[in-house]
């Protein structure tokens, strides 16, 4: 008989449960997999170690004076370090963790009194600026390259909380990526 000829062989219920089972598995130990890797959160961590000063990493490049800054930017929120974009300038990052030069540790943030809003017949006004404090270190080596405060923009002025009675406006925002690029520009030495 030959090998066209044999008849096939049908796999058994349990066989073929098993090897569903054996699949779902298996697809279900990939992040896992992933991480063990280095996929992002194994990154967010050597880039959270670079902020907590325990050195520089080797998933990113040294930083060179006078070369084009990529950088990865980590904040710590409630104690926890976690990735963040929102206060990147989006020309200056990359999807590759081995790309990064420079980390970017922005510390929690916190409200500044800028001053109190009274007005006869009103409700006082307590008008706020967000700051955090924000360091930039060389992802390699882990050397400190600049340091200082993030400012979020600046809320509306009294008179004109007063004029539209939007109290919750007294706050501001917290700082963004066009802060962030204005403390890079005058905080860090110029890149090409």
């Amino acid at each position: 008989m030959s090998h066209t000829d044999e008849p096939a062989v049908e796999p058994s219920r349990s066989t073929r449960w098993g090897r569903a089972l054996a699949l779902v598995a298996g697809l279900a130990m990939l992040p896992i997999a992933y991480q063990i890797a280095g996929g992002p959160s194994a990154k967010m961590e050597a880039f959270a170690a670079v902020c907590e000063g325990r050195g520089g990493v080797a998933v990113g490049r040294t930083w060179l004076r006078g070369e084009r800054y990529v950088f990865a930017g980590v904040e710590r929120h409630d104690g926890r370090w976690r990735a963040t974009l929102g206060r990147l300038p989006s020309a200056a990052t990359s999807g590759r963790a081995r790309d990064v030069n420079v980390v970017l540790c922005f510390d929690d943030g916190a409200p500044q009194v800028i001053e109190t809003c009274e007005a006869p017949g009103a409700a006082r006004v307590v008008r706020t600026q967000q700051v955090s404090q924000v360091r930039a270190i060389a992802a390699r080596s882990g050397a400190l390259l600049g340091e200082g405060a993030l400012r979020g923009a600046t809320p509306p002025t009294c008179a004109s909380l007063h004029a539209t009675g939007r109290a919750a406006d007294a706050a501001g925002p917290p700082p963004g990526a066009d802060d962030t690029l204005a403390w890079i520009n005058a905080t860090l030495p110029p890149a090409p």
